[in-house]
């Protein structure tokens, strides 16, 4: 099963996740996102309809999901990541987006 890795940091006062849009090839995939440069922990990701995505499941090293991408049209997902910054024990979220693609 194929796996797209989303990395969430803080740099220069701005969260990012990269890929930004990752665009995920049809059938089953899994998605982990994972602390990057200022973040310690990933400590939820919601917002992902289950429908095609199962619940997350996330412990100190990131979260996880698998996407069991059907669609017949590109479809995109907004959802938001909660996190942990390294330095401030601070918490806050992120909302980036998933595309699934089609055949």
């Amino acid at each position: 099963m194929p796996t797209t890795t989303i990395t969430v940091s803080y740099v220069n006062g701005a969260i990012s996740a990269s890929p930004t849009d990752p665009k995920i090839a049809q059938g089953a995939n899994v998605i982990q996102w994972v602390p990057g440069t200022g973040i310690s922990s990933i400590n939820s990701i919601s917002g992902l309809p289950n429908p095609p995505f199962t619940p997350p499941q996330c412990s100190n090293n990131g979260c996880q999901s698998t996407d069991t991408n059907n669609v017949t049209t590109a479809t995109t997902y907004n959802y938001s990541i909660g996190y942990t910054l390294s330095d401030l024990l601070t918490t806050g979220t992120h909302d980036p987006q998933i595309t699934n693609e089609p055949t």
